[in-house]
């Protein structure tokens, strides 16, 4: 999978396509929805033209001058809402410069009154994409300075969907507020528990001496996932898990790619039919475990 896929496939809301030069808007997927946008009617605009004015000449200058070579950029913008007020989005960057585009992905935050943005997951009250990203890049930077490893679980319920299939949204939220609750009793005081959206997480394990003690953490994550869910009524059901784990700076020096590192592992072991964990392809301790 590239890069790009993997940014767009994550994408909290929002993801479009713009050409490098014109910045005119080639692609959007159906998530413009949510501030107001048929996809139809953002494709042919000029990207400025969907922001609040006051922001067009700073976007203009920040997606202009956005370098190639896979390195990412970040936009802080107002969108022009239809029905809504205070959207605000962060958007993730990255140019193609071979085929002239620019890729943006972003997560939806609600203005509120005193200006601040959500950064917490509304459903779960874990961090959200947003925030961490953000605290991934302190955590890394700390990381370096101290010469520790810092591991990214990328944590996807196994059976999750027959839970919304048979006993409805209902009990999928709170079997969702459960997995959350209890990532967070399974981390330590300094580590990271986050949502990324629908049934998949995120735990940012740091302070790592040795790429063993990621397997460590995986294992509690497991054992905690694998109680059974109470969702009302007496009913219980299991959801269960698969983690992929990459670790810095084994696997790579940037937050994304230490998470793509991460979904992908995780993937490759959900297409052996096996739960457990699994860890990138050049991470070490144990490579698998059911």
């Amino acid at each position: 999978m590239r890069a790009i896929e993997f940014y767009f496939r994550h994408c909290s809301d929002l993801a479009c396509e713009v050409e490098a030069e014109g910045l005119r808007v080639l692609s959007a997927n159906p998530r413009w929805h949510g501030v107001g946008w048929r996809p139809e009617d953002v494709i042919g605009l000029p990207f400025p033209e969907l922001l609040h004015q006051g922001d067009r000449e700073k976007a203009m200058e920040i997606l202009h001058s956005l370098p190639g070579g896979g390195e990412v950029g970040e936009l802080r913008c107002r969108v022009r809402s239809r029905g809504r007020t205070g959207v605000t989005l962060t958007f993730t960057m990255a140019a193609e410069p071979e085929r002239g585009r620019i890729h943006l992905l972003a997560s939806l935050e609600e203005t509120s009154a005193d200006g601040e943005s959500a950064t917490l997951d509304s459903l779960t009250g874990l961090p959200n994409r947003a925030m961490l990203l953000e605290r991934s890049e302190r955590i890394l930077r700390d990381a370096e300075g101290k010469g520790l490893k810092t591991a990214f679980l990328f944590v996807d319920l196994n059976k999750f969907k027959p839970v919304n299939d048979t006993h409805g949204h209902a009990a999928g939220d709170l079997a969702l507020k459960t997995v959350g609750e209890r990532l967070t009793a399974s981390v330590r005081g300094d580590d990271m528990a986050a949502r990324l959206g629908g049934d998949e997480f995120v735990v940012v394990a740091s302070g790592l001496r040795q790429t063993i003690h990621a397997s460590l953490a995986a294992k509690r994550l497991l054992a905690a996932l694998a109680r059974p869910i109470e969702i009302g009524g007496g009913v219980e059901v299991e959801v269960g898990a698969s983690v992929g784990i990459s670790v810095f700076p084994d696997n790579g020096t940037d937050v994304l790619e230490l998470l793509q590192g991460a979904d992908e592992a995780m993937y490759a072991l959900k297409r052996t039919g096996r739960q457990g964990y699994v860890f990138a392809k050049t991470g070490g301790g144990d490579k698998e475990t059911a």
